[in-house]
């Protein structure tokens, strides 16, 4: 026996009380199916639909939003909304005379239907962090919108740091959004916190904005692969003072950049001279041990290496 679907868009009713008729429900459902799943089929992901949209900055002690669009999952459906032009949000409070403190910039929306307030809207705001000398590590953050504000969805958009009132350092802004995009299109992730907060389920595609080169992985039912290359690779290059003619200069530690990889790589290293030679050992996830020595009995030099490092895939420095 056939059972109704969705209402589907854009039908036209025959007259003003007969069927199809549209509520706001409705309408959030189908339109979220254009927008890229969050954490279940039916609840879209939250974030800003283009990288450089709603993209928080500072005027003096103004805090300002670039024009752009976001989506807010839920589950009753997706809200689109946004900004249209350049945006200013609110203005900093005053520094605290002893501690510095983090606020939080988020876009939120408020809907009675979906457990929030009457105010029926989307809004944007600066919610001020609590002084703390350990704010800069999250001591003092605004917890959380909840539905104490009436908030029935938010996006967290950035942070602020502003320093105490005797520091000239002058307040600074990290962006945090998340980013969402069409169904079925790769995800863009600022960060490893957010690759790893994305669902796992086959064939879903992910962009990594903080990677060189910006690859592109997709998930095959058990890891994240790497598409047209190794999973994870770096390179550096190096001089290690004056080595001495018939000498060992060993044990300096190169490391590697900070999360880049998950098991300790295959490492080379070459030299550019032909009388220094190189060795390496005590390789890492998060670097390696080099030693150089210099074969000749008569020249001191200066020890110039390069090293590479591959990672091929999630859980292997071969294959």
């Amino acid at each position: 026996m056939p059972v109704d679907a969705i209402t589907p868009t854009f039908i036209n009713a025959p007259d003003d009380v007969s069927e199809p008729a549209y509520d706001a429900e409705e309408l959030r459902r189908a339109f979220g199916g254009l927008v890229a799943g969050g954490p279940s089929a039916t609840v879209s992901r939250s974030g800003v639909l283009d990288p450089r949209g709603l993209v928080p900055s500072l005027s003096g002690n103004v805090v300002q939003l670039s024009p752009g669009p976001c989506a807010f999952g839920t589950g009753k459906g997706t809200y689109l909304t946004g900004a249209a032009s350049v945006l200013t949000v609110d203005t900093l409070q005053d520094r605290d005379s002893t501690n510095p403190r983090r606020d939080r910039i988020v876009a939120e929306v408020l809907d009675p239907d979906n457990g929030g307030s009457t105010a029926r809207k989307a809004r944007f705001r600066v919610i001020t962090g609590q002084p703390s000398p350990t704010a800069l590590t999250g001591g003092g953050y605004p917890a959380d919108p909840g539905t104490v504000d009436g908030v029935t969805a938010f996006i967290e958009l950035g942070y602020v740091d502003v320093p105490k009132a005797s520091d000239a350092t002058a307040a600074s802004i990290t962006v945090t959004s998340p980013i969402t995009a069409a169904a079925g299109a790769p995800i863009p992730v600022r960060n490893q916190a957010q690759a790893d907060a994305l669902p796992k389920s086959f064939g879903a595609t992910r962009l990594l904005l903080y990677v060189a080169g910006v690859p592109l992985e997709v998930y095959d039912g058990a890891n994240w692969r790497r598409l047209g290359g190794p999973h994870a690779s770096a390179a550096g290059r190096g001089t290690i003072g004056v080595v001495l003619a018939g000498a060992l200069f060993g044990g300096t530690w190169q490391a590697f950049p900070a999360g880049r990889f998950t098991v300790p790589p295959v490492v080379d290293v070459s030299t550019d001279q032909t009388t220094i030679n190189a060795t390496w050992g005590g390789v890492t996830k998060d670097g390696f041990y080099l030693y150089l020595e210099n074969v000749s009995s008569r020249d001191s030099k200066n020890g110039v290496f390069s090293w590479t490092a591959v990672q091929q895939t999630p859980t292997s420095a071969t294959g």
